[in-house]
């Protein structure tokens, strides 16, 4: 039985959520350049460089604790509005047009290049990193590396998961939930849906890592879950919608510090396992330091996304060229740069150049290289329906769209 009690659903386009999903989407294209740059990533890398500093992760790691965070926000939100329009059969539609289609073509042959760079890199690179030398002594190590992944698209089947469950939460009467009086304070947006991700991200390594494994992660799941329900309420209950804007400023003042704090744990929890007696199976176990990071991981990364919700309605609402345009072209930027990237930082390694001029030629060329291929490739063929043309004529629909209100029909 369909339920008549209306939900508000915040209406029409909205242009900010566009352009901030575009940019968190280019932000990782600087992020993973960056990473071959990072004291603390160097042993982990394959295309790490010789040069690298604690400076580059005092820079990198911040935008990497809410650049998908704010992805997944948007990505419920985007979810709610489409059901709200067309209803849950028209999402299912539309995430297996953009989402299962992308994925069963272009995780297979990211993880298949991925792995052939890898392997020409090690045959041919002078100056190896430290992982593809000590790849290059434990057979068994590159036969595990080998095994299927999701060739860094794991946010699509992540996405995938998210959609069966709205789904699957859909058949049961759920608007109760956005009810709840303690959903609707200030706090407990700032301190209490933190303070219940702490455990997810105590589970893992810190900052925490890509979950490429094609075994779904119960910590990733929880985590970007979250912010997929936070972007879904927002989208469908004005009072909680008002509740996470309204903490922006006090939000922002607290970052600094946080994020101070959290690189000297994290800096620390790395010189103490350097002196760890890795024969000792229980050394772990001793490491205090586990639940604090992952408290201030928590914290970071809720309040960085909504500054950032924020910013953007505040700044990113009006029309402009070139963010409408890498808003069509940052899905399929963000889906081809990792083996383009990797490509070209491969063939960086053995040249006696500056570390920023290889940072920037390497993200000058992906940005080309994928900006160029959206162009040929995807803007004018049918390719544009799955990863996302913007329709200029859907700008003359805003305002009007603006003006109504919609609803979702609740099954009880």
């Amino acid at each position: 039985m369909i339920n008549t009690e209306k939900v508000a659903v915040a209406p029409g386009r909205r242009r900010d959520l566009e352009q901030l999903r575009a940019l968190a989407m280019l932000t990782g294209v600087v992020f993973h350049a960056g990473l071959a740059y990072s004291a603390w990533a160097h042993p982990f890398m394959p295309t790490a460089d010789r040069q690298h500093s604690v400076w580059v992760d005092v820079l990198l790691w911040l935008p990497h604790l809410c650049r998908m965070p704010v992805f997944f926000v948007i990505a419920g939100f985007a979810a709610a509005t489409l059901i709200a329009r067309q209803g849950t059969g028209a999402l299912i539609r539309n995430r297996s047009l953009r989402i299962l289609l992308p994925c069963l073509v272009l995780v297979p042959v990211n993880h298949l290049t991925m792995q052939w760079l890898l392997a020409e890199a090690m045959t041919r690179v002078v100056h190896r990193p430290p992982l593809l030398d000590w790849l290059g002594t434990h057979s068994e190590a590159s036969a595990m590396l080998a095994m299927p992944g999701t060739g860094h698209l794991w946010f699509l089947y992540y996405l995938l998961i998210l959609t069966v469950l709205t789904w699957s939460v859909r058949q049961f009467n759920w608007s109760w939930l956005t009810r709840l009086s303690w959903l609707r304070r200030e706090s407990f947006w700032q301190w209490g849906l933190p303070c219940l991700l702490i455990p997810a991200l105590a589970s893992v390594s810190a900052p925490h890592p890509a979950p490429e494994s094609l075994l779904p992660n119960f910590w990733a799941l929880t985590f970007f879950g979250a912010f997929y329900v936070l972007g879904f309420w927002m989208a469908t209950s004005n009072p909680i919608r008002v509740a996470i804007e309204s903490r922006s400023i006090r939000s922002f003042l607290l970052i600094i510090p946080a994020y101070a704090a959290f690189l000297l744990l994290v800096q620390e929890r790395i010189d103490w396992l350097g002196t760890q007696d890795w024969t000792e199976p229980m050394s772990l176990s001793r490491d205090w330091r586990i639940w604090p990071i992952a408290a201030l991981e928590a914290y970071l990364s809720v309040w960085t996304s909504v500054c950032l919700l924020n910013a953007a309605a505040r700044w990113l609402s009006r029309p402009s060229f070139i963010l409408s345009y890498l808003s069509e072209a940052s899905y399929w930027t963000y889906v081809v740069h990792l083996p383009i990237l990797f490509a070209i930082q491969y063939r960086l390694l053995d040249l006696e150049w500056p570390a920023v001029g290889k940072f920037a030629l390497a993200v000058a060329l992906t940005l080309s290289f994928s900006l160029v291929s959206y162009a040929v490739l995807v803007r004018h063929t049918p390719l544009a329906r799955i990863f996302g043309v913007v329709k200029r004529s859907d700008d003359r629909g805003v305002a009007l769209a603006a003006s109504r209100t919609t609803s979702i029909p609740q099954k009880t």
